[in-house]
């Protein structure tokens, strides 16, 4: 996957655009983090289509250009990223 939009809520990275269309987005659930000394963004399974209604009457949802790639990881060596995508 190349570089795109992130998705903004709050000013916190939470996801990332996958697709987009007229009236709607397809936002892949993410988290920012640290691999190495590499700043990636980590992607999960989850996905939910937003209306581009709703981000442009929202002052806290917005879609921004990144530099992070989106990366996959190896979840059995990772168990502090698995934490944190699940928020415990």
């Amino acid at each position: 996957m190349k570089k795109g939009k992130a998705f903004e809520v709050d000013g916190q990275t939470v996801g990332m655009v996958v697709f987009e269309n007229e009236k709607t987005l397809l936002i892949r659930k993410g988290f920012v983090s640290f691999v190495g000394e590499k700043k990636v963004l980590i992607l999960g399974e989850k996905a939910v289509y937003v209306s581009k209604k709703l981000i442009d009457s929202s002052y806290w949802i917005r879609l921004t250009p990144t530099t992070l790639v989106p990366e996959t990881i190896n979840c059995v060596d990772s168990s502090n990223l698995i934490r944190e995508f699940l928020n415990v």
